[in-house]
């Protein structure tokens, strides 16, 4: 007597890829991944900064998962979107950690954060 597979055929196994909803960024659009922004609060600070950086136009948000803000920023400038960040963003120390042509990852440190005790 032979037994039934537990394991269905290959061809019943292979289910259709999830389509995602996320495109590559546009024309001046860069995709910036900043970590840590341990609360709301210190993502919502953060974005506030941002805005003020010259060149920098629209955000979308991407997602905020686990201290990592992942935003999409619409910008226009001569110098690069790293250097401008590493030169001045108000309240907050930029270490860039990745770059390519669509991409940037940084880490950040606020100005409040080395002023406390601990």
């Amino acid at each position: 007597m032979e037994w039934p597979s537990p394991i269905p055929p290959i061809d019943e196994r292979i289910e259709p890829a999830i389509p995602s909803t996320r495109t590559p960024p546009g024309p001046g659009e860069t995709d910036l991944v900043v970590t840590p922004l341990p609360t709301p609060d210190d993502w919502h600070r953060f974005e506030l900064a941002l805005r003020r950086v010259r060149g920098v136009g629209q955000l979308k948000t991407e997602y905020y998962r686990h201290s990592v803000l992942k935003v999409r920023v619409s910008f226009s400038g001569a110098d690069r979107l790293a250097h401008l960040l590493r030169a001045g963003l108000p309240g907050y120390r930029v270490r860039v950690i990745g770059e390519d042509r669509k991409t940037l990852q940084i880490l950040v440190a606020s100005e409040s954060d080395e002023r406390r005790p601990g």
